[in-house]
């Protein structure tokens, strides 16, 4: 079957789950699956867990991973030492 992710349409296997519409994804970008794993979410703004049950034609929006925020320690201590990140 053939879904959507992020505007890319992604030939998968039929009884396919979001998590591996996901990972196909990622793959297809040479890319490794983020952990944690990504924010997704369907054709009307619903957030979807990677054990949703995806059907033809689904569409899917993998939100992307922030910047992990740095320690609070971490930016005590720069600014500590006046340094910035």
């Amino acid at each position: 079957m053939k879904v959507n992710v992020n505007n890319r349409e992604i030939a998968i296997f039929n009884g396919a789950k979001v998590k591996d519409a996901v990972r196909a994804y990622f793959a297809m970008k040479n890319q490794a699956v983020p952990d944690p794993f990504p924010v997704v979410r369907d054709s009307y703004g619903n957030r979807v867990g990677g054990d949703g049950s995806l059907l033809e034609g689904s569409s899917l929006t993998v939100e992307e991973v922030a910047e992990q925020k740095r320690s609070s320690f971490l930016c005590r201590l720069l600014r500590v030492f006046k340094i910035r990140p």
